[in-house]
């Protein structure tokens, strides 16, 4: 602590300055990403009727709190016929959210195992689909994904999560990949010796041995699903988000919506996602390395 301290004090006046100048860079970065919140939540404390009359940065007169309950009840939207509420909403996306999250990273958990610690034929040819499939823009696959769903007869349905298996060509995969090249084979080969097959050292000494990469990565899959709602507009017409479904509320009641009731929704949309980062933060920002052999 004394170290800390007399390196602070032996900083010249140039440095100080310069740190003086990131910090205040940094307080007003902070200031602009919070704001939007800060004013979006006193604006769902408002009355439906208050929000037009009042100024936009005014504080609500008598605070409704009441719209987060009323959320449940007045957020409706009409997807493919049928009214789908706030609540079934929510269920959309945790089920949306954690399907394709929990299927993707078990793919690309193989995958990178594989592709990281076998020699095979198509090792190279494999991993260079994989890497052009990365930087293909995927807007130019779009028609051709829509028109694969709907002939494998997956369109609109639950079962559109498994093409989550083919989703380990992102950022997910060569984390994993980069991992698995860095272990030990050491580990593997201790237990052949004590007669384990390839799935008994997969499952249970390599995969283990990846949960601080695949928590880290799965978090930060979750927290993107979470948020995503073109995929959902796209190929969840009857099944629509939290995201999609507030952007639906919005765009069919333009003249005729509650906004600070639309606020409460967004806020409530966002929830999850904050908790989320606030408990795994140290998974997602830590290194995500384990220790080595021990002789």
């Amino acid at each position: 602590m004394k170290k800390s301290v007399e390196i602070i004090n032996k900083r010249t006046g140039g440095t100080r300055i310069f740190f003086g100048v990131v910090c205040g860079i940094l307080i007003v970065y902070c200031a602009m990403l919070i704001y939007p919140f800060l004013w979006m939540f006193q604006q769902s404390l408002k009355g439906q009727f208050e929000y037009f009359v009042a100024g936009p940065f005014e504080f609500a007169a008598d605070p409704q709190w009441n719209n987060y309950i009323r959320v449940f009840e007045s957020i409706t939207v009409r997807a493919k016929g049928k009214q789908v509420g706030f609540l079934m909403m929510l269920f959309n996306s945790i089920w949306q959210t954690v399907g394709p999250t929990a299927i993707g990273m078990f793919f690309s958990c193989i995958v990178a195992y594989c592709l990281s610690k076998y020699t095979f034929g198509v090792r190279n040819f494999m991993y260079a689909v994989i890497i052009f499939m990365m930087v293909y823009p995927s807007m130019g696959t779009g028609g051709a994904a829509y028109k694969q769903a709907q002939d494998l007869g997956i369109f609109d349905s639950p079962l559109m999560m498994v093409k989550s298996m083919g989703g380990y060509s992102g950022m997910g995969f060569f984390v994993l990949y980069s991992f698995f090249s860095t272990l030990p084979w050491d580990y593997a080969d201790a237990a052949f010796i004590d007669g384990a097959n390839d799935y008994q050292v997969f499952f249970k000494i390599m995969l283990p041995m990846a949960m601080g990469p695949i928590m880290a990565m799965s978090i930060v899959s979750a927290i993107g699903g979470w948020n995503g709602y073109m995929g959902n507009l796209l190929y969840y017409p009857s099944y629509p988000m939290l995201t999609a479904g507030l952007y639906l509320y919005e765009s069919n009641m333009v003249r005729a919506v509650d906004y600070p009731l639309y606020f409460t929704g967004v806020i409530i949309t966002m929830l999850p996602v904050i908790a989320l980062f606030i408990v795994f933060q140290d998974s997602i920002m830590k290194n995500v390395s384990v220790g080595g052999l021990k002789g």
